[in-house]
Order: C-alpha cells, then sequence, then structure tokens
C-alpha cells in the first residue's frame, strides 16, 4: 500500500499544476455567460453526440473566447460523466508551455476517474521509473500511461469519453517543440481512432498560425476530423449581454445607485464601447476591468467612450484591436513612473512560473504593487499577505510589449527582462544562500527522508523567492544577452556558492 501511495505522489508532483479545466490556479474561470456563444455550442455538442469518432479543432484569434468555450464544454461533460481528461496550455506557466508534462498530467486525471486505470498506471511506473523523465520517449510514456490504462476501461466507459486541450498554440513556446506537438496529436488521434479505446471525441483549440491550421488534415484521415473558427460565429449579441451584466454587476457593487440612475451607463455610452469593441470579448473584459479598478467608475466609463468617439488625447486609436486599450491604460500612468512600471510588467510576464506579490518584492527588493498598481486593468494584482500568484489577464500583452511595431514608446525587449530577472536572482542567492541552511548538521549522515521534519525545516528555511531564484536562474540566462555585470554575479555564484567548502 505504501508502495502505491509513494508512487501516486510521484506522479501528482510531475504533472502540471494548473493544467486540469477547473484547477483552483486557473480561478476566476473564464466560461460562457448564460446566453451567449449559443449557436457555436450548440454546433460543437451536435458534432460531440455523434455517434463517429471525432477530432475536433477550434481555430480563433487571440481573445476570441476559446478558453471560455473549452471551460464550457468540460463543465458540461463532467456533469454528463463524460469528460476524460482536460490539458490547458499557458505561456505564463512553464509546466503548461511545452508538452513534457502533458502525458503525466492526463494520466493522473484517468487514474483519479477509475481505480483499474490507476492500478495499471502504477504498475507500469513501478516496473520503469524512467515514464516519468523528461528523457523518455514519448510513445513509450503514451503506451503506457495512456493507451494500456485506457484500454482496461473499454467496459467501463462504454458510452466513450472526450478529452480537451485548450490552447494548443502555446505549448509551442518551448525550443523545438513543434515536432513534439505534431507528434502528441497524432498519437492522441490514433485513440479515437482505436476502437477498444473508450475515447471517443478530443476537442483542441488554438489560434490558426499556419502549422496548426493545416496540422489536423495532415495527421489525420479525411472523416475524422471537424474544424470551427470561432470568428464565423457572430459574437455581437453575446459581447453585449457580457458588457450589460459586467456594468450592472459594478453598478450594484460600487453602490452607484446614489449618486447614478439607472441605466448605467447610458445606453448612448454603451453603444459607443459596442460599435468599437466589435464582438471581440479581449476589449470588453479588459475595459470592464479598467473600468471595475478605477476610483470612479463613472467619470472612467466616460473616458472610455469618449476615447473611442476621438475626444480624447491622439493616441493612435485603431479601435478595432487591443492595442489601443493597452496603449490607453499604460498612458494613465504618471510619466516618471512609466518607464519603471512597463519594465516591471515586462518582467512579471518574462517569469518562468508566476509569482506572489510578496516574492516578487523580495526577489526585485522594490515595491512592485507602487510600480504597477496603476495597471491593474492589464493584471492581477493580490495582496502582499495573498499566496495568490501575480499574472496578466491574457497573453497577447506578452506580445504586444515586445513587439516595438505594436507597443512604440512603451515596448520592453524581452532579453533584457531576463537580464534583470536573472541578476535579481544571482543577488538574493549571495544574500540568502549559506552552507547547511536548514541546519541538518552532516548531511551524509542520513538520507532527507528519514528526517522527519525535513519539509518544514526546509520551508522555514528557504523563502519562496530563493527557492524559485534557486531553480530558475539558467532559465532567465539561457535567454539573456550576458553584460559585465551578469558575467561577474555567475562568476561569484560558481566560486563561492556552488559548492560550499
Amino acid at each position: 500500500m505504501t508502495d502505491k501511495y509513494e508512487i501516486w505522489r510521484r506522479l501528482a508532483n510531475e504533472k502540471a499544476r494548473g493544467a486540469e479545466f477547473d484547477s483552483n490556479e486557473r480561478r476566476p474561470f473564464s466560461q460562457c455567460l448564460p446566453g451567449t456563444r449559443v449557436e457555436l455550442l450548440r454546433e460543437l455538442d451536435a458534432t460531440i453526440t455523434q455517434e463517429d469518432r471525432k477530432i475536433i479543432w477550434l481555430f480563433g484569434g487571440s481573445g476570441s473566447g476559446k478558453s471560455s468555450i473549452a471551460y464550457s464544454v468540460a463543465e458540461r461533460l463532467r456533469t454528463q460523466e463524460r469528460l476524460a481528461a482536460t490539458f490547458f496550455f499557458s505561456r505564463k506557466h512553464l509546466t503548461r508551455s511545452g508538452i513534457d508534462y502533458v502525458l503525466p498530467t492526463i494520466a493522473y486525471q484517468i487514474g483519479l476517474l477509475h481505480h483499474r486505470a490507476k492500478d495499471v498506471i502504477i504498475k507500469a511506473i513501478r516496473n520503469d521509473p524512467e515514464l516519468l523523465s523528461p528523457k523518455k520517449s514519448l510513445r513509450s510514456q503514451f503506451e503506457s500511461l495512456i493507451v494500456a490504462p485506457l484500454r482496461e476501461l473499454r467496459r467501463a466507459w462504454e458510452a466513450g469519453r472526450m478529452m480537451i486541450f485548450d490552447a494548443i498554440d502555446e505549448g509551442k513556446t518551448t525550443n523545438g517543440c513543434e515536432p513534439k506537438i505534431r507528434l502528441l496529436v497524432s498519437m492522441f488521434a490514433d485513440l479515437v481512432r482505436d476502437a477498444d479505446i473508450p475515447i471517443s471525441t478530443i476537442l483542441c483549440t488554438s489560434r490558426p498560425l499556419p502549422s496548426l491550421e493545416s496540422l489536423p488534415q495532415r495527421i489525420c484521415p479525411s472523416g475524422l476530423v471537424a474544424t470551427f473558427q470561432v470568428e464565423s460565429f457572430d459574437a455581437l449579441h453575446d459581447v453585449e449581454i457580457f458588457l450589460r451584466q459586467s456594468f450592472q454587476d459594478i453598478y450594484e457593487m460600487r453602490e452607484l445607485e446614489f449618486s447614478h440612475p439607472i441605466p448605467w451607463p447610458p445606453e448612448v455610452v454603451l453603444n459607443v464601447l459596442l460599435s468599437q469593441v466589435r464582438g471581440q470579448f479581449i476589449i470588453a473584459a479588459t475595459i470592464v476591468r479598467l473600468v471595475h479598478d478605477a476610483p470612479d467608475p463613472t467619470s472612467c466609463i466616460n473616458a472610455l467612450a469618449d476615447m473611442y468617439q476621438g475626444n480624447l488625447r491622439p493616441l493612435d486609436l485603431s479601435l478595432g484591436n487591443i492595442d489601443s486599450v493597452y496603449r490607453y491604460i499604460l498612458s494613465d500612468c504618471e510619466p516618471g513612473s512609466l518607464r519603471t512600471g512597463t519594465e516591471c510588467l515586462s518582467d512579471i510576464i518574462a517569469l518562468a512560473e508566476p509569482l506572489s506579490l510578496s516574492n516578487l518584492c523580495k526577489l526585485a527588493a522594490c515595491d512592485v504593487h507602487k510600480r504597477i498598481v496603476n495597471l491593474s486593468a492589464v493584471i492581477y494584482l493580490p495582496s502582499m499577505a495573498s499566496t495568490d500568484t501575480v499574472q496578466i489577464y491574457h497573453s497577447s500583452l506578452r506580445d504586444f510589449l515586445a513587439d516595438k511595431s505594436r507597443s512604440k514608446e512603451y515596448h520592453v525587449d524581452p532579453a533584457e527582462s531576463h537580464r534583470r530577472l536573472a541578476c535579481s536572482y544571482f543577488r538574493i542567492m549571495q544574500r540568502e544562500l549559506k552552507k547547511d541552511i536548514c541546519g541538518l548538521g552532516d548531511p551524509t549522515s542520513k538520507l532527507h527522508s528519514e528526517i522527519e521534519d525535513f519539509e518544514q525545516r526546509g520551508d522555514a528555511a528557504i523563502s519562496g523567492a530563493l527557492h524559485y531564484a534557486c531553480l530558475y536562474w539558467p532559465y532567465h540566462l539561457e535567454r539573456t544577452n550576458p553584460d559585465a555585470e551578469v558575467r561577474a554575479l555567475v562568476l561569484h555564484l560558481l566560486q563561492k556558492q556552488l559548492f560550499f567548502s
């Protein structure tokens, strides 16, 4: 029993955190409001319920609502006991921005659903512990961790279940990952073709990148793939529902009934916003966050309407895209703090994994909240005491800041962010790393597993910021152009701290 528990716990530690559609790390969940995406969800459901097996691929641009649709489909399937597993990719999280953790994560979910599958997975890992290593071939992992346990469930899941992979394009960010993506999709397509595997449908979502648009037809036989384009479905009505509901929530939460009559905002203001948002959820969601966080929501929403009508400062308002909103929000910073705030925002985006605000402040050795509080319409800022992580609301902000032709004076070179982060990590390691940091005495006398309170000692002695720095300084060093300061800090680490004498 202990052996089974330890093997299962090891698999739990190797899976990608936050990849499941309903993971707490993905809160607040992005999902379709009642009455929205009705036609698209109806067509997806009709395709899913067909008797023949399918690969469904949903294409859509950044901010088109693909993840909300994937979540809504997953939630519906779970209530019907037809969901097998999900993996939501994310460029903001290292373990979800490639495919090394996909198969362990899917296997873990399958094992949780049925004890027979769990037993098969545990047995496979016991016989070959290397199955959980990224160095193991994908095909070997797939056969042992996915195919074998699913074959065991062919009678238990006679109706067939569904898997969902959201934002597959964000799994292409790791160097050399594109061939692995093709192999991964091809292997999961094999599941759908195999009559002995109780997986009847797989839903994938991604941006319409050329390499991905042609992928389903290249690896799947004719008739197996059904493709949908989010933009083919009119979202004007959906965005109107979203804005009306969101503004009603703000009106009630901020108790605006004492100063402003309903409807709020006035229909003329709402119509201006709707005419410029043009059915794009990402712009609508950014506007809602901006109004929600404003000291005076009415002044803010009126200013946005004025901006969209061209009555505000000339900001190159091409209002059919998100760039104008990002530029407007960034321009609202104090001139003296604009550059430091934008660089701080870029540094947060460049992190390998999100961090809490307190750990960010410790790494940066400054008050991060003070630097970016005016940008809270585009980034989630929890309190200093919270363990929630600081995260941008949408990955398109990363592309905006990195592309000088789009961000212009707000451009920040990602390599420079990686350089600043690497220097911060080396400095915190200089300050806090020391020999026998956990106070264990002779480290050769016992194994860590033999020390009863080893984990508690580690948590007490090693801050989250230091833990992150020790893990990820190579990640950032690889992505920068080292200057004299970086070289000096690396030399100090190698000579003075890598091996304590």
